[in-house]
C-alpha cells in the first residue's frame, strides 16, 4: 500500500488490520492525523511501515512489538509522545528504526535483540537518562546512530 505524498487526510482506519497479507504500508508525507491503531500489530507479514511526516499523535502501541517480520519502521516527523515501548525491542529483524522529530520521552529503549539494526534515528525527541553502553555494544551491525537533541546525561559509552 503506497500512497506517499498524496494529500491523504484523516485517521488511519482500523480496517487496515483486515489486510493480513500486507507487507508494505507507505503513507509518508500526507496529512494523516489521530493515533496509531494498535490492531496494526496483528499484521505480522509487514516488513516496512513508513508513516513519516504526518500529524500522527499519541503513543507508539506496544502491539507493534508483535511485527516480527518488520525490517523498516519510520514514524519520524510526527507528534508522537510517551516512551518507546519496550516491546519494540523484540523486533529482531529490524534494520532501520526512524523515530526522530517527535516528542518521545523516557529512557533509551532496550534494543539489544535487534542484531541486524543498521540505522537508529532517535534524534530530536525528549529522551532522558544515560545511553547504555551494553546495549550499543551488542548492536554490531550499526552504521548510522543519531541521538542528538535529547536530554541524555552521563558519559559517552565506550562499547
Amino acid at each position: 500500500l503506497n500512497l506517499t505524498s498524496n494529500g491523504v487526510r484523516g485517521t488511519l482506519p482500523s480496517e487496515l488490520s483486515a489486510l493480513t497479507d500486507l507487507t508494505i504500508v507507505d503513507l509518508m508525507e500526507n496529512e494523516i492525523s489521530g493515533t496509531l491503531p494498535s490492531d496494526l500489530g496483528t499484521l505480522t507479514n509487514l516488513i516496512s511501515v513508513s508513516l513519516s511526516n504526518n500529524d500522527i499523535s499519541g503513543s507508539i502501541p506496544a502491539e507493534f512489538g508483535r511485527l516480527s517480520a518488520l525490517t523498516h519502521l519510520y514514524l519520524d516527523r510526527n507528534v508522537l509522545e510517551g516512551p518507546v515501548p519496550e516491546e519494540i525491542g523484540n523486533l529482531e529483524s529490524m534494520h532501520v528504526l526512524g523515530l526522530y522529530e517527535n516528542y518521545l520521552t523516557g529512557s533509551f529503549p532496550p534494543l539489544q535483540k535487534m542484531k541486524h539494526l543498521r540505522s537508529l534515528y532517535l534524534d530530536d525527541n525528549q529522551l532522558t537518562g544515560t545511553i547504555p553502553g551494553g546495549v550499543l555494544g551488542e548492536l554490531t551491525a550499526m552504521e548510522d546512530l543519531r541521538l542528538g537533541t535529547n536530554n541524555f546525561t552521563g558519559p559517552i559509552p565506550s562499547q
